[in-house]
C-alpha cells in the first residue's frame, strides 16, 4: 500500500466516523424512522418508552458483563500465575456472571444474533500502525508543551474518541436499532401472542 493509498483511506474511515457517528445525523435518523416503523406497527408510545428503556438499560449492562467475563476468561486462560483456589473461585465467578448475564432482559435477542451495529464498518479500535496514528505520534511532543486546558478544549470539540462525548454518541448509535427492534419483539410477544421464532422474522 503506497503512503497516498494509505492517506486516502485514512480519509475515507474518518469521514464514516464524522458521518456514522459525530454529527448525530445517522443517530436521529435511526430514531426517527424506528418510531415511524413503531407507530405503524401499532405501538403506543408508552410501550416505546418503556421497552426502550429496559432494552437501552439491558444491553448497556450486557455490554458491561461481557467485556468482564472475557477479562475473565482470558485470566484463566493464562492460570499458570494462579494458585488452585485462585482458579477455582475465577470458575465460579464465572458460572455466576454468565448464569446473572442469561437474565437480561435483552439476552434473548442477542443469543438469536439480532445485536447488529450500523458502525460495524467504522473501525472503532485506533490502529497504531495506521497513517494518522504515526502522524499524530510526530505531533505529540509538540502538543505536550500546549497548556493541559486547551488540550483538553480541543479534544471536545473534535470528538476525539477518548472523550466521554464521543463514547456516547457512538454507544447510542451503536445501539438505537437494537432498542427498536427491541421494543417491536415484547410488542410482538405481548400484545399479538406472536412466537419467539414469528417475532424474531419480523423485528428483522
Amino acid at each position: 500500500v503506497t503512503i497516498q493509498q494509505e492517506m486516502w483511506q485514512e480519509v475515507v474511515r474518518m469521514a464514516k466516523d464524522t458521518i456514522v457517528v459525530k454529527t448525530g445525523a445517522t443517530l436521529v435518523g435511526n430514531v426517527v424512522s424506528n418510531v415511524a416503523v413503531l407507530a405503524t406497527e401499532g405501538v403506543a408510545f408508552s410501550d416505546m418508552i418503556k421497552y426502550g428503556t429496559i432494552a437501552w438499560k439491558g444491553a448497556t449492562k450486557y455490554q458491561k458483563d461481557r467485556s468482564k467475563l472475557d477479562r475473565m476468561k482470558s485470566d484463566l486462560a493464562n492460570k499458570t500465575s494462579l494458585t488452585p483456589v485462585q482458579v477455582s473461585k475465577l470458575k465460579r465467578d464465572i458460572a455466576l456472571l454468565e448464569n446473572e448475564m442469561s437474565t437480561n432482559p435483552v439476552y434473548e435477542l442477542i443469543q438469536a444474533g439480532i445485536y447488529q451495529t450500523i458502525v460495524e464498518d467504522v473501525d472503532m479500535d485506533d490502529n497504531p500502525f495506521s497513517f494518522k496514528s504515526k502522524l499524530e505520534q510526530k505531533v505529540d511532543p509538540i502538543l505536550d508543551k500546549v497548556p493541559a486546558v486547551i488540550r483538553d478544549t480541543g479534544k471536545i470539540l473534535f470528538m476525539t474518541h477518548d472523550t466521554q462525548l464521543y463514547k456516547a454518541m457512538r454507544n447510542a448509535t451503536q445501539l438505537s436499532d437494537f432498542v427498536g427492534r427491541f421494543i417491536l419483539h415484547e410488542h410482538n410477544k405481548n400484545k399479538l401472542k406472536l412466537s419467539k421464532e414469528k417475532s424474531i422474522d419480523n423485528i428483522v
